[in-house]
């Protein structure tokens, strides 16, 4: 169960857990709490801090977010792309793919969602896809 500020309250289903987890992630703001200064998950602070390093960036985004869902289900695999659009640093494009896989109780849900960012902001973050797998 994830507690919700809403009038949901707990996030029960497998689904709503995986999302409302990232979606935790792609809207945090690194500085919006005192107590946990340091220990928030937060792509627009990953972004901020390391457009200027793609590589380190995909690491940086990867073990974030397996440190922030790993505690929330039986297994988590994650995986990040960045690709530049645009090589100058004063005007820096780039595209983060980010796709996640949750499993618990023998059932898997997908998440895949485009993070576009310019100038070392997010400016746009498009849901790819975000449903469960039968096998």
């Amino acid at each position: 169960m994830l507690p919700t500020l809403s009038t949901l309250g707990w996030a029960t289903t497998l689904k709503d857990r995986a999302d409302r987890l990232l979606s935790y992630f792609f809207l945090t703001n690194y500085s919006q709490s005192t107590t946990y200064r340091g220990k928030l998950a937060s792509l627009p602070w990953v972004v901020a801090n390391y457009t200027n390093d793609p590589i380190e960036l995909r690491i940086k985004i990867e073990d974030i977010l397996i440190q922030h869902m790993s505690p929330h289900f039986e297994d988590v695999a994650i995986s990040v792309a960045v690709t530049l659009e645009d090589e100058r640093v004063d005007n820096r494009k780039m595209d983060i793919k980010i796709d996640v896989i949750v499993i618990e109780d023998n059932q898997k849900h997908s998440l895949s969602h485009l993070i576009r960012s310019k100038d070392a902001k997010v400016n746009e973050i498009v849901d790819l896809i975000n449903e469960g797998i039968k096998e």
